[in-house]
């Protein structure tokens, strides 16, 4: 089943912001990512602060998401270069 995928404001002004190409591969991993936002290959699980939320990888670059099961949702926190995404949260 697909999950709907949302954006945090932040995050699609980031995303909005990228250059084509990061962001036709940002775009393929969260389609990826909305067929199974569980998939240990390309996902995984945060911990401490940030229980609860998930991290992808591409590149550079870090998918943070939630997932709320109930409504199969995945709602994307932020779309940030790996050394900002982890700051103030």
């Amino acid at each position: 089943m697909t999950y709907t995928v949302k954006f945090a404001d932040e995050a699609r002004k980031h995303f909005e912001r990228l250059d084509v190409d990061r962001k036709r591969l940002i775009g393929a991993r969260v389609e990826a990512l909305a067929l199974n936002p569980y998939d240990r290959r390309i996902s995984k699980p945060l911990h401490g602060v940030l229980k609860g939320l998930r991290s992808s990888r591409v590149g550079g670059r870090r998918i943070i998401y939630s997932v709320w099961e109930q409504a199969k949702i995945m709602y994307i926190v932020s779309v940030d270069p790996r050394g900002e995404v982890y700051r103030d949260r």
